[in-house]
């Protein structure tokens, strides 16, 4: 019951379970394109980088799930993780620290939705690569030798690239 009363932050949380997007979750939708979800995205993206700049913590509200064998597998709050997991890799990425040991870590969030989502989070976390100024990073990913064409299909993979 302690558990249900503690607080983690994604790397605790990602440190301590495995976690994964359950095939009845709906796709991640937080990339979506369209009026309504542009301003929820750039609304989200300023407040976690007002409070990465302030170095204060945000509320993400609450996420449940079932834990087995060390795995979590969120009921709610799919969104939350899947941007923050976004959010780890790009930091880790941009600020030249994605080793072995971090994309340990972060290759512990997958997705049983698709195999080309769980694919798709496993080379992102597994292959670095340089970002110049100026140049986007879906760009790069989607020019990279890794990044295979029939992802552009996937809408999880394509709404994580807009993210």
């Amino acid at each position: 019951m302690d558990e249900l009363k503690t607080k983690y932050t994604f790397w605790k949380l990602i440190n301590q379970y495995d976690i994964e997007i359950p095939i009845m979750q709906r796709d991640f939708a937080q990339g979506r394109i369209n009026e309504k979800t542009n301003a929820i995205r750039e609304g989200l993206l300023d407040s976690l980088f007002r409070s990465i700049d302030d170095e204060c913590n945000i509320d993400f509200d609450f996420v449940y799930g079932t834990v087995q064998y060390e795995k979590l597998f969120p009921l709610d709050g799919q969104q939350r993780l899947t941007t923050l997991f976004l959010l780890h890799w790009y930091i880790a990425m941009k600020e030249g620290k994605l080793t072995d040991e971090v994309s340990e870590i972060l290759d512990k969030f997958t997705y049983s939705t698709r195999i080309s989502s769980r694919e798709f989070c496993h080379a992102l976390v597994n292959f670095d690569f340089d970002l110049e100024a100026d140049t986007k990073v879906s760009e790069v990913i989607k020019n990279s030798n890794w990044y295979f064409r029939s992802w552009d299909k996937d809408p999880t993979i394509k709404a994580m690239i807009v993210m």
